[in-house]
């Protein structure tokens, strides 16, 4: 034996959709390349004295120019680092470079390098040390920087 629950249902209404033109697309710039993309090139490394395993990759994204003449090119070199037995010591690195030119008016590099690591402290606990830096420089003159590192204590369970 079972039973059935109806519930009211209100009628669905469907509102009246409003009525657009055809979009109108802007004409798309022409942007020249400079430099091609290179492939990423990868590098495995394994040293037998320290156990240390390390892999780098090298990014080249190339570079383009667009037509009221700014340039923009991009290239990162990533590594990551482990040892062998031993969990806490995986490190990760990250640097980004991104140019920027202008027909001799700019000349800007934008530089920002991240780290992440496990560190054992003095007190023998651990920590996760978060480290990033930014630095912008135009006509090889630092205009701008910024540095950031950040402890964060690592509780295991």
């Amino acid at each position: 034996m079972f039973s059935q629950l109806e519930l009211p249902v209100l009628k669905a209404t469907v509102p009246v959709q409003p009525q657009f033109d055809v979009p109108v697309l802007a004409p798309c710039l022409e942007v020249k390349t400079v430099l091609e993309d290179q492939p990423t090139r990868k590098t495995v490394h394994f040293d037998l004295g320290s156990l240390v395993h390390t892999m780098k990759l090298e990014i080249e994204s190339g570079s383009v120019e667009h037509p009221d003449g700014v340039q923009l090119g991009d290239s990162a070199v990533l590594s990551y680092q482990i040892t062998d037995s031993e969990p806490l010591s995986p490190w990760v690195t990250m640097q980004r470079m991104n140019n920027y030119s202008l027909a001799g008016h700019v000349d800007a590099t934008i530089t920002t390098y991240s780290t992440l690591k496990t560190v054992k402290q003095e007190d023998q606990s651990y920590a996760f040390v978060v480290g990033h830096e930014m630095k912008i420089v135009e006509k090889e003159k630092v205009i701008w920087e910024k540095k950031l590192c950040k402890n964060f204590p690592r509780n295991f369970l």
